[in-house]
């Protein structure tokens, strides 16, 4: 949870966050400036807030740079010289950047054809601290909604797998009447003169009822 914003100005919110009492990390939600006079100013106020942050942080939202050609389909070639101020901080600063699932591109300009562009402006950088301490951590891209960015969700505790719900009769069935109905309804819908041939499915049947049933 949030637990006190820190610093803002136009392309920035800094913020202080801890989850269950744990220790607080930082977290600065990003806007970068499409404005080229402004862009320096902008990362120098990053570099700022490094030097004045815990060594848990974590930076998310629009760069607004394309950091690599390969992270741009159609268009102008990207700009080298803003992509260099990207690489630059990244380097000096220390972050590296967040697994993202769920596809590469993260802006349109919802045109199609050869009029398309698509890119990646949106990123989750991270400090070695904040990777040792979220090891899991990945990133999801969302569907954009009502934008032309697709949103970034960051999971703390990775993607979280499904754990297959084990069968298992409870001998208290028995003493319950309906529990032999559902067995024989289970069996009847898969009839035949092949006994073999039907036993599995209708052990299926049996399981399905059974767990609807209870």
């Amino acid at each position: 949870m949030l637990e006190k914003a820190l610093k803002e100005s136009t392309n920035f919110i800094d913020t202080l966050i801890s989850f269950n009492g744990e220790e607080p990390w930082q977290c600065t939600f990003i806007y970068g400036p499409p404005n080229t006079t402004e862009k320096h100013q902008f990362w120098a106020n990053l570099h700022l807030i490094r030097k004045e942050t815990s060594s848990k942080w974590c930076i998310i939202g629009d760069v607004n740079i394309v950091a690599d050609q390969s992270e741009k389909e159609g268009g102008n070639p990207i700009n080298s010289n803003k992509a260099k101020w990207f690489l630059d901080f990244t380097d000096v600063v220390g972050m590296i950047e967040l697994p993202i699932k769920g596809g590469k591109f993260t802006w349109s300009n919802m045109r199609s054809n050869s009029e398309a562009i698509v890119e990646r402006l949106d990123n989750v950088l991270i400090s070695s601290e904040w990777s040792v301490a979220f090891p899991k951590a990945i990133g999801i891209l969302e569907a954009a909604v009502a934008s032309d960015h697709n949103p970034i969700v960051v999971l703390l505790e990775g993607l979280q797998k499904k754990r297959k719900k084990v069968f298992k009769f409870e001998s208290r069935w028995l003493l319950e009447e309906e529990c032999f109905s559902k067995v024989n309804e289970a069996w009847a819908e898969n009839s035949g003169n092949n006994a073999h041939f039907h036993l599995n499915r209708n052990l299926k049947n049996t399981r399905i009822k059974l767990q609807k049933w209870s």
